[in-house]
């Protein structure tokens, strides 16, 4: 028999117990065996077996199974044992990763014979389409652009059925043409049956589909009204996360997206979170500069709109100089970008730098697409607005003329909403309400007729519609109207903000008129808790309502002192050739004159005679008012010194 108890069994307490077990638990085993035939035949054997076990040869006292002497041998050479591992370990992922590049090559291999033999079919069915305005194969027929796409359109749907890759690449290219002509609802169309057959297992392209759902994202929020255009851009971002994550240039892309449709909604939050999400992607990306700069450049526009036009200028000047850098002063991405940094001078109040770049910009559309060109007609509306706010009131309606004729001739008589409405505001500030009422009537027509019931834009209208109805002193059309957009605003925006106050304000001149003291008392309370910056004219009507107010009171201190800080508003922001500044005077001038201080009232207006003048038409009240003092005594006459 052998000895019961191995030695490894004894050593718990001791670390290193385990070197006993296996060899050494052999040796003393066998050495220790009842049956002498069991044990070491002398102490030489042992011995033997012990320098055996010490060089890492096998053990006589242990069977030597083919498993074992190999263990042993590989202990003995451990070194070239290792290495040989490793040297393996090299070839299997060496050839692991040939057979990788293998597949990949060949994949994308097939990936480029298929959009090779898409190009080419995308290419002939092209040209087989314009073949239709060929005046050798149509009768010398004049075939307009919307004829071509429309038979293309027509000749896709019966002649690609078992082909939708190629389907699915037209219907893109078509739907871009479609956007690019004016037809954005044909296009919306076309690119939503492009990404149903991008996502289609016949074709499975899903970072197509994600690039058309961008695209279609931005139709939808530009032209159609009502479409459900963030649902396309948050698709088109969460297919390029699935498929693309890793790649910068699509994710800014749909970032980029997003942002566009989240300002246009007026999340102004959460826009300026994406569209800075984007830039950081694109730059990581080394994106080409026109990328980088289209994102800056909407980067700027929600950042003047949820703060201030200044704060947003460093944006769009960046975005012009890589425009200059990239494609040089004379093109359409420079052109762009220049007129944007021209306008958000202009609104940020650096006119003297803002016009002048407007004024190039006009030269610059000119020449780069003509004079009959919606860009063209677009910076008429640009410099129009810059020198409206100066107070060249007539200068600025011929800009808007002249905007309104190109996209009336472009796009349709429904078509010239902006240039529409801000020829309405020239009319109204000179003084020619008769004018300005069915332009502002025609305004908020279309914008309800195209835009959303609560679109900050249709809001707009109705409050300078109720603006223009009081200057006629039509409150019964005026009331609901503002009331209404007040209401949405509020709800929408709460009081801390331009477009809530600007309402506000009118709201406020609807009380005065009509004798709602109170009312209008609580209304001054809320606008002067308005936790935002006062444009100068927003400020001049304010102190212009608390005249009001005190007036309504008896309190003729008070209310000459608001007149006065009306006029002062104005004259600091514009200075005195301002024709707002001088209405603003006349005024004050006008209260003055009531409380037997006249002398003082022709000193004040006598400079502003010339002013009003020349800006406002005869039927303007201010010129009325210098009107009755022409006609008055002496003593109450201004002078002309």
């Amino acid at each position: 028999r052998t000895a019961v108890v191995r030695p490894s069994q004894l050593a718990d307490a001791v670390p290193w117990k385990a070197r006993l077990s296996g060899d050494l638990d052999a040796i003393v085993l066998h050495a220790s065996a009842d049956s002498p035939v069991d044990r070491y035949a002398s102490a030489e054997d042992l011995a033997r077996d012990i320098d055996r076990y010490v060089a890492h040869h096998p053990v006589r006292a242990r069977a030597p199974t083919m498993s074992y002497r190999l263990a042993r041998l590989l202990r003995r050479r451990w070194a070239v044992a290792a290495a040989a591992a490793l040297f393996a370990l090299l070839i299997a992922g060496f050839t692991w990763r040939l057979v990788v590049a293998r597949d990949h090559a060949r994949a994308a291999e097939r990936t480029a014979r298929v959009h090779a033999v898409t190009a080419e079919k995308v290419s002939d069915f092209l040209v087989s389409v314009f073949d239709v305005s060929n005046p050798q194969l149509n009768q010398d027929r004049e075939i307009s652009a919307r004829a071509v796409l429309d038979e293309g359109a027509k000749r896709i749907e019966s002649e690609l059925l078992g082909e939708p890759q190629t389907k699915a690449k037209l219907l893109r290219t078509l739907a871009t043409a479609y956007r690019h002509i004016g037809a954005p609802a044909r296009s919306a169309e076309l690119f939503r049956e492009a990404i149903d057959l991008y996502l289609d297992p016949r074709v499975d392209d899903p970072l197509a589909a994600a690039a058309a759902s961008s695209e279609l994202a931005v139709v939808e929020s530009n032209d159609i009204p009502g479409s459900d255009a963030l649902s396309d851009a948050r698709r088109s971002l969460a297919l390029r996360e699935r498929y693309a994550p890793n790649d910068p240039l699509a994710m800014g892309d749909a970032y980029n997206t997003l942002g566009i449709i989240l300002e246009a909604r007026d999340q102004f939050d959460e826009a300026e979170k994406a569209l800075r999400k984007s830039l950081e992607l694109r730059r990581a990306g080394h994106a080409d500069p026109s990328t980088i700069a289209s994102c800056l450049n909407n980067l700027g526009l929600v950042v003047a709109s949820r703060s201030d036009a200044k704060s947003a200028l460093p944006y769009f000047a960046e975005a012009l100089n890589l425009r200059e850098s990239s494609t040089g002063t004379h093109s359409t991405g420079y052109q762009n970008a220049l007129e944007h940094y021209g306008t958000y001078l202009v609104r940020a109040g650096d006119y003297a730098r803002g016009v002048p770049i407007l004024e190039r910009n006009l030269v610059l559309c000119i020449d780069l697409y003509g004079n009959d060109s919606t860009h063209t007609g677009s910076a008429h509306n640009e410099i129009g607005s810059a020198v409206h706010d100066l107070g060249r009131f007539r200068e600025a309606a011929a800009h808007y003329r002249e905007a309104m004729r190109i996209d009336t001739e472009k796009t349709g008589a429904d078509a010239p909403i902006l240039p529409l409405n801000n020829l309405a505001s020239a009319y109204e500030d000179m003084g020619d309400y008769a004018q300005a009422l069915p332009l502002f009537e025609r305004s908020l027509a279309l914008r309800a007729k195209t835009l959303a019931a609560d679109d900050t834009r249709v809001l707009r209208a109705k409050q300078n519609l109720a603006r223009v109805l009081l200057d006629l002193y039509d409150t019964a059309r005026a009331q609901p109207l503002i009331e209404e957009a007040l209401a949405v605003l509020r709800a929408r925006f709460g009081e801390n903000n331009t477009n809530t106050v600007k309402a506000e304000l009118t709201l406020g001149a609807l009380y005065s008129m009509t004798g709602r003291h109170a009312e209008l008392a609580a209304l001054l309370d809320t606008l002067h808790a308005a936790k935002i910056e006062f444009a100068p004219l927003m400020t001049a009507r304010m102190h212009a309502l608390e005249a009001d107010a005190a007036e309504a009171s008896h309190d003729i201190d008070t209310a000459l002192a608001a007149r006065r800080k009306a006029w002062e508003a104005m004259r600091k922001a514009f200075g005195d050739q301002h024709p707002q500044t001088a209405e603003f005077a006349v005024a004050y001038a006008s209260a003055l004159a009531q409380h037997a201080r006249a002398d003082e009232a022709r000193a004040l207006v006598a400079p502003y005679i010339s002013v009003i003048d020349a800006a406002m038409v005869a039927e303007a009240p201010s010129r009325r008012a210098l009107a009755r003092w022409r006609q008055s005594s002496p003593s109450e006459r201004p002078s002309r010194q």
